[in-house]
């Protein structure tokens, strides 16, 4: 089953999603020859994910539904795809079929304070098509335009509370630091495409804060 915490594609979709919009305040300090910048974020997400993925080559069928809004901004996003592992001769790569809809399309989303439901609509253009990844081709066999997605969900499980730091430093160069908070609960529900119930093995509903620090001598 493929995992909400460990998705490769996913976590990079999302690391997009909450980065897209982070507020950034640079302070120059003449006085001081430092740099000083700090910058900030809050965001809601409610996902719905499918499939199984090989993880040592990416092999496999998953997808995703995800709502979000950060910052006063709402979108919404699907992918899917289905892919084999082909032999390039001087190296591997992955070969089949993806559907994508729009990265960030309007969206409307609804999420209660403690988690426990979340619900979004929007429309969105879906791209149909196949990739080959030893001859880095992409070909688009089909849109969509006008496509209603709808997601509807109701919390499972307890909050869970994680907290991220990471830091780093290089003695008279700068100091950095950034802190990710994430609440989130499992839930079950349902999720509409183009009006068709689209069938899921995962679902979580999160509340995700973040903040960075940087000075630089």
């Amino acid at each position: 089953m493929l995992s909400i915490v460990h998705r490769r594609h996913v976590a990079a979709a999302l690391a997009s999603v909450l980065a897209a919009a982070t507020l950034t305040i640079n302070l120059v300090v003449p006085a001081a020859a430092r740099e000083v910048s700090h910058g900030s974020f809050q965001a809601r997400v409610a996902q719905v994910v499918w499939g199984q993925v090989d993880l040592e080559t990416g092999a496999g069928t998953w997808g995703i539904v995800a709502a979000f809004d950060q910052d006063d901004f709402e979108g919404i996003s699907l992918f899917e795809q289905t892919a084999v592992a082909v032999d390039c001769g001087e190296y591997s790569s992955l070969s089949g079929t993806f559907r994508l809809g729009d990265d960030f399309a309007p969206a409307e989303l609804e999420v209660a304070r403690n988690l426990s439901s979340a619900s979004a609509a929007g429309t969105m253009t879906i791209i149909t098509g196949t990739f080959d990844g030893c001859l880095e081709l992409w070909e688009v066999t089909s849109v969509e335009e006008g496509v209603s997605v709808s997601l509807d969900l109701v919390a499972t499980g307890s909050r869970e509370n994680v907290t991220d730091r990471y830091m780093e430093s290089l003695p008279g160069e700068y100091r950095a630091m950034q802190v990710n908070r994430t609440q989130s609960r499992a839930a079950s529900g349902s999720v509409l495409v183009g009006g068709e119930a689209v069938a899921f093995d995962q679902a979580l509903i999160s509340k995700h804060a973040g903040s960075f620090h940087f000075i630089g001598h």
